[in-house]
């Protein structure tokens, strides 16, 4: 089979290059109505193949989408009633006990032991207060922003509701339309994309959701078991943050010592948290992630991180998230065009 002319080459390169741009401008211009496009299809591929279950078996879409859409959302809304109450307790509790004047003492506490120990071996005293006081202040401040957010959220859940009814119920009719209007030359090539985008997709969200459960879970009962003060804060952090790959452990375990420092006033506990934090980390590398997203989204390590980079660095936290499902569906895309073109081009 003859490979691909140069001319196609460049042209499938400049056809990717203008959806990140478009991507791009969207998000910006109207970023807000597009998150709550995203979130509403995210939750829509969770529940889309337990509709398609009730339907094979005799159920009405339409019924079948109701009874999983009040499944979901009423087990999300129980865990909502039950989790977030001791959740932001807790975050209020550590704000109260991370005063200013507090933080300062700790971090003079450290400073004080560092130079020490430096003073014996003759170096340099080192000026760790102001430095460490930022970053802490910094980290805490948008922890806890986070939380007292959710209060101001109403309507945006809402939209988000209205939007995934809809895309559970006609979701199916949208996706035929859109199918219908593709020319037969391209239409065997257009199924097999949709067909590996909703596969791949979907598993990568049912799986990412699941890891980032587990990981909080194992956090929450490690730091319990280590004596963290807040521990289930902890535990939430890092099952909320490692719903971007690599980063929940890592933010857990900063939070953990920010918190166990400033109300123990003491650092014992600092390498007991690092440890299990590693510990965690290696379980959820191989033994979770394998049996969770391995095989939805298949990626260098190093491709995922400058996947996450990009997406943090050009469209925040939002593209953080759905880095690494937006660089599987270009690689479905332009691998099934590739191959298209290769199959469907005129002799």
């Amino acid at each position: 089979m003859n490979e691909l002319s140069l001319t196609t080459k460049i042209l499938i390169f400049i056809l990717f290059l203008l959806l990140l741009v478009i991507g791009w401008y969207l998000l910006n211009v109207a970023g807000s109505i597009i998150s709550i496009f995203l979130v509403a299809l995210v939750i829509s591929f969770l529940l889309a193949p337990s509709v398609d279950t009730l339907e094979r078996i005799g159920v009405p879409r339409l019924l079948g989408s109701i009874v999983m859409f009040i499944l979901f959302f009423g087990l999300v809304s129980a865990i909502f009633y039950t989790v977030t109450p001791v959740i932001y307790e807790e975050a209020i509790r550590v704000q109260h006990k991370i005063s200013v004047g507090a933080l300062r003492d700790a971090i003079q506490q450290v400073e004080a032991n560092v130079n020490e120990q430096l003073r014996i071996l003759g170096a340099v005293e080192w000026k760790l207060a102001p430095y460490l006081e930022n970053v802490f202040s910094a980290a805490l401040s948008n922890i806890l922003g986070v939380a007292s957010g959710v209060v101001y959220s109403v309507i945006y859940v809402f939209m988000v509701v209205f939007a995934t009814f809809f895309l559970l119920k006609d979701g199916r009719r949208i996706k035929k339309s859109l199918i219908s209007a593709v020319p037969n030359r391209f239409f065997e090539m257009t199924l097999s994309i949709i067909h590996k985008i909703e596969w791949s997709l979907g598993a990568y969200l049912r799986g990412i959701l699941l890891d980032a459960f587990v990981v909080g879970l194992l956090s929450t009962f490690a730091m319990w078991l280590i004596g963290v003060p807040n521990f289930m804060l902890v535990g939430f952090a890092a099952g909320m943050f490692n719903l971007v790959p690599y980063l929940g452990p890592p933010t857990g375990a900063l939070l953990a010592i920010i918190i166990s420092v400033v109300s123990l006033g003491t650092w014992e506990k600092t390498i007991p948290i690092i440890l299990a934090f590693i510990a965690l980390r290696l379980i959820d590398d191989f033994l979770v992630q394998p049996m969770t997203i391995s095989k939805s989204v298949r990626m260098h390590p190093l491709v995922v991180i400058f996947a996450i980079l990009a997406g943090g660095q050009f469209f925040g936290i939002l593209g953080m998230l759905f880095a690494v499902p937006a660089v599987g569906v270009f690689n479905v895309i332009l691998s099934e065009f590739y191959h298209g073109i290769q199959r469907y081009r005129p002799i």
